[in-house]
């Protein structure tokens, strides 16, 4: 492998839903549970839906979410929400689209850079990975056939931005462009689907050096405890999203548990979208067992190699 791993070493993953939504982080649990099961490496999921780049810097994120777990690796993976992709839209009225495009690019390099060097500096290797495609290919509800352009061209700053610096680079933008056809994308032409979470694990094991090349037909199975560490995992992430995106609530730390129930609620009240009705009622179904929660995902993951 071009990791350097030794027993124990932990791999954190920081990125937006993508990231969040977590199945090929699964994946790859599975793949070292399988093959190097007497390392025992931890790998652990820090996204969080809908966050940007520069978010990641926010006090309490990088940190408190991510470094807390004192990661040998942290693999970094934003873009997705980082641009308007109505700008690259050749009939945008906005007369100033080119500048506004130009500054958000600028910007997702500088937050690169930043969370970079947040790593390099507390003794952690960052991974890049660019991010995956919009699909503009399918026929499927979603309309801004623009989104792609964004993307592309972050996937080329994360690219050169990584052989810049000697850094291992990803390209889950190319992997899922390249099987566009066999539908790797959800509905809402963003995220991937099962499939396609199983196309970024192998594009990421074959970058690393743990296989020779990606294998996008051989499903993975995971094995039950790492079925029921996953599902804790995706407990915890949901509510890190209403905490730190949703309600934003890392810049009012001292809201007592009981505030922050309150305004969740009320929230659900006045909105009736779906999302936010199945986020919160999982959030009051969880949220008072945060910390069981999190001793349950390192129990959890110890018990997987036993």
């Amino acid at each position: 492998m071009n990791l350097t791993l030794e027993k124990r070493d932990r791999i954190c993953f920081l990125g937006d839903s993508i990231t969040a939504n977590g199945r090929w982080i699964a994946e790859i649990t599975e793949f070292f549970l399988q093959n190097y099961p007497e390392l025992e490496i931890g790998l652990y999921n820090c996204g969080i839906s809908g966050s940007k780049g520069y978010e990641a810097n926010v006090k309490n994120r990088l940190y408190a979410d991510c470094l807390n777990l004192f990661p040998k690796y942290v693999v970094v993976m934003f873009g997705m929400n980082d641009t308007w992709p109505h700008l690259y839209n050749p009939n945008c009225p906005e007369p100033d689209k080119v500048e506004k495009r130009e500054r958000q690019l600028a910007g997702y390099r500088g937050t690169l850079e930043e969370i970079t060097g947040y790593c390099k500096k507390e003794g952690v290797t960052p991974i890049l990975c660019a991010p995956t495609a919009y699909d503009e290919y399918n026929d499927l509800p979603g309309d801004n056939h623009f989104a792609d352009i964004a993307l592309r061209t972050c996937r080329d700053i994360a690219e050169q931005f990584a052989k810049e610096n000697g850094l291992i680079f990803v390209d889950m933008h190319s992997t899922i462009k390249e099987h566009i056809s066999e539908k790797p994308v959800s509905d809402d032409r963003v995220h991937p689907n099962e499939f396609g979470h199983h196309l970024m694990a192998e594009a990421f094991l074959t970058a690393i050096g743990a296989k020779d090349k990606p294998e996008p037909n051989k499903a993975c199975v995971l094995s039950e405890t790492n079925q029921k560490r996953f599902e804790t995992e995706q407990k915890i992430r949901t509510i890190m999203f209403l905490e730190r995106d949703c309600m934003l609530w890392q810049y009012n730390p001292s809201l007592s548990l009981e505030e922050r129930k309150k305004q969740v609620q009320e929230r659900m009240n006045r909105n009736i979208e779906p999302w936010i009705q199945a986020r919160g009622t999982e959030y009051f179904e969880n949220v008072d067992y945060l910390d069981e929660l999190r001793g349950e995902l390192v129990k959890l993951t110890r018990e997987m190699y036993n």
